[in-house]
C-alpha cells in the first residue's frame, strides 16, 4: 500500500545518505543520452515492447545512414584529390592543422564515455531508478534494502515477466552501441585525414585557416546529427519518460583493472566517481590519465605525419 512504499522509499534514501560522497565503490544511476540511439536503448530495456522498439528503431537507422552518408562523401573527395605531399608539407605552417585536430579529438574522447555506458546499460545494468524508488530491470519490481548487501524485491501491478530480456539486451547492444561505435570510429579516422589535407587547400593563408574550421564543425556537426533527428522526431512524452528513468550503471575503475579480473568477469568493479577534493584527486587522475595520453598519441602522429615520416599513412582511409 502506500504507506509501506512511503517506508520504503525512506529506506533507501537513507541508505544512499549513508555512503560516504567520497567513496569511489558507490553505484550511480545514470539516464541514456538524449539522441536516437538513448532513445533506442530505453525502447529495448525499459519498455519492451515490438511496437516501439521498431518505432525507435526508425529514426536512430535514419540518423545512422546519414552519418556514413557525409562520412563517404567527405572521405571520397579526399581521396579523390589527396593533395598530401612532401612540398605541400614544407610550404604550409601545420600548427593550425594540429590545434583543430587535437581541438577535435578532445570532442571525440568525450562520447566515449557514454559509449561505455550504453554497452553497460545493454548488456549488464540490473536496476532503474525512477525518483526515489528502485526497481529490478527483469521484473520492473521494487527494489528494498534491508542492509547494504542484501535486498528484496516487491511486485507492484507494473510488473512483468522479464523472459525476453536477454533478447532486448543483444538488440540493443547491436543496433544501439555497436552502431555508434561504428559511426564514432569512422568520423575519427576520416575526420582526422579531412582536417589534414583541408589545411593545404586555398590560396592564403586565411583561406586554409577558413577551410580548417569548416572542416572541423562539418564533422562535430556530424556526430550530432543523431541529436537533431531525436529532438525533431521522438515525441514529448518518451522524451520525458528518458530523462526520467535512470539506469544503474558501474562505470570501470582503472586503478581495479590491473588485480580484479575476476570483478570484471563477474560484474563487480564498482564505480569511479569525480569529487573534486585532495582526497580523490590520486584517482581522478588515474581515471583522466589515458584520455589525455590517447590524445597526445594522436596529435603526436598527425605531427609524424607532417613532418613526412609517415607521409602515404592517409591513404590508407
Amino acid at each position: 500500500n502506500a504507506e509501506e512504499q512511503d517506508v520504503e522509499t525512506k529506506k533507501i534514501v537513507l541508505l544512499e545518505k549513508m555512503e560516504d560522497p567520497d567513496d569511489f565503490s558507490k553505484d550511480v544511476f545514470q539516464s541514456a543520452n538524449e539522441n536516437t540511439y538513448g532513445a533506442a536503448v530505453l525502447a529495448f530495456l525499459f519498455v519492451r515492447q515490438p511496437d516501439v522498439a521498431i518505432y525507435c528503431t526508425i529514426p536512430l537507422a535514419l540518423s545512422w545512414l546519414v552519418q556514413l552518408g557525409f562520412i563517404t562523401y567527405l572521405s571520397g573527395a579526399y581521396l579523390e584529390d589527396p593533395v598530401l605531399s612532401e612540398d605541400s608539407l614544407t610550404d604550409s605552417d601545420p600548427i593550425p592543422q594540429l590545434i583543430s585536430v587535437g581541438y577535435f579529438i578532445l570532442q571525440m574522447l568525450s562520447n566515449l564515455e557514454w559509449l561505455y555506458t550504453s554497452a553497460y546499460i545493454c548488456l549488464f545494468s540490473t536496476k532503474y531508478k525512477k525518483g526515489d524508488v528502485i526497481y529490478d530491470l527483469r521484473t520492473k519490481s521494487v527494489v528494498v534494502f534491508k542492509t547494504k548487501s542484501e535486498e528484496e524485491l516487491i511486485k507492484t501491478r507494473h510488473s512483468v515477466s522479464g523472459d525476453y530480456l536477454g533478447l532486448f539486451r543483444g538488440l540493443g547492444f547491436v543496433l544501439c552501441t555497436v552502431a555508434e561505435a561504428v559511426v564514432w570510429l569512422a568520423v575519427l579516422l576520416v575526420g582526422v585525414q579531412y582536417i589534414m589535407w583541408s589545411g593545404t587547400r586555398g590560396d592564403s593563408d586565411t583561406a586554409k585557416a577558413a577551410s580548417i574550421l569548416m572542416a572541423t564543425l562539418t564533422f562535430t556537426w556530424i556526430m550530432n546529427v543523431d541529436e537533431k533527428v531525436y529532438q525533431h522526431v521522438l515525441p514529448k512524452r518518451f522524451k520525458e519518460k528518458l530523462t526520467e528513468v535512470k539506469f544503474q550503471v558501474k562505470p570501470f575503475q582503472l586503478s581495479e583493472a590491473g588485480n580484479n579480473i575476476d570483478n570484471l568477469r563477474l560484474g563487480r568493479l564498482r564505480p569511479a566517481k569525480f569529487v573534486p577534493t585532495f582526497k580523490g584527486l590520486d584517482k581522478a587522475l588515474r581515471f583522466v590519465l589515458p584520455s589525455v595520453l590517447l590524445a597526445g598519441a594522436a596529435v603526436g602522429a598527425v605531427y609524424a605525419q607532417r613532418a613526412g615520416l609517415i607521409i602515404e599513412w592517409p591513404h590508407v582511409f
